[in-house]
């Protein structure tokens, strides 16, 4: 798709009150690695969080959700 936008299977997730640890792949853990190495001194928990919030809050994700 050419929208701008990163689209994402939709599921439903149950919500944490605590920190929860998630596996990425190589290749994303690698890219990540590449961004905070250019951040400010910043953790990659700090990275990947910042990235997520900026993306649903710029409304960068596209749900695509299975037609039943």
């Amino acid at each position: 798709m050419s929208d701008g936008k990163i689209h994402i299977p939709a599921k439903k997730r149950e919500y944490v009150n605590n920190s929860g640890i998630i596996r990425v792949t190589p290749e994303a853990y690698n890219m990540l690695v590449d961004v905070t190495e250019d951040s400010d001194g910043w953790s990659m928990r700090q990275v990947v969080s910042t990235i997520i919030v900026q993306a649903v809050k710029n409304n960068l994700i596209h749900f695509d959700k299975k037609e039943e």
